[in-house]
């Protein structure tokens, strides 16, 4: 009797930056990339740490060449202030390629946040309505430290339509996923792994 044997071919499916044509929040769709890339959420200090330690997340210096970090970031936990001041490897990446890519039009970008942990969101948010939930399916993927902000609230006109033709190419690439925070004043952009080579160990198991 002839034996048959099915060959399963499992291809893992394609991450894109651009959200479905359903309907569907920018939050949600910023968390079902944060899963499908696995990126981990900070949960406390110590997980902070821990990565920090790993190098799963690096520091971004308070000024670089081409941009510097706003004096508040991190200023919800005053004792441990330059812990927030740290990003995954690809979104540190992003912000020292677009800082020097913008240095064309003379001054430096600014940088208002990066990673925060799940205390630091529920802080914030008691002082700020706008921000996102610290849990839950539409929480702040600035937990992942694969966040960033811009803030554009300085940029001149030819300055934003530079930045946001920049970013609208990246997205399209699968590069990123931002939106344009006309409250908060600034790009709030998600960096994928794809961004950077470098990036290889960018997940864990769930």
């Amino acid at each position: 009797m002839r034996r048959l044997v099915w060959l399963i071919i499992l291809i893992p499916a394609v991450v894109t930056a651009a959200p479905p044509r359903r309907p569907i929040s920018s939050m949600r769709w910023q968390n079902i990339l944060a899963d499908r890339y696995r990126l981990e959420r900070m949960s406390n200090l110590t997980m902070l740490k821990k990565f920090i330690a790993k190098g799963k997340l690096v520091p971004v210096a308070k000024e670089g060449a081409h941009y510097f970090t706003d004096e508040h970031l991190g200023e919800l936990d005053a004792e441990n202030k330059n812990y927030y001041r740290h990003a995954r490897v690809f979104a540190r990446d992003f912000v020292l390629k677009f800082s020097a890519d913008h240095a064309k039009f003379g001054k430096p970008i600014k940088v208002t946040s990066l990673v925060r942990t799940v205390p630091y969101q529920q802080k914030l948010r008691r002082i700020n309505k706008n921000a996102a939930p610290a849990t839950g399916g539409l929480r702040s993927t600035h937990l992942t430290g694969a966040t960033v902000d811009i803030s554009f609230e300085d940029m001149s006109p030819d300055e934003m339509k530079w930045a946001d033709s920049e970013l609208r190419l990246l997205m399209r690439k699968n590069k990123i996923y931002y939106i344009k925070e006309k409250t908060g004043g600034c790009y709030h952009v998600m960096v994928l792994p794809s961004y950077s080579k470098k990036s290889g160990n960018f997940g864990g198991r769930r």
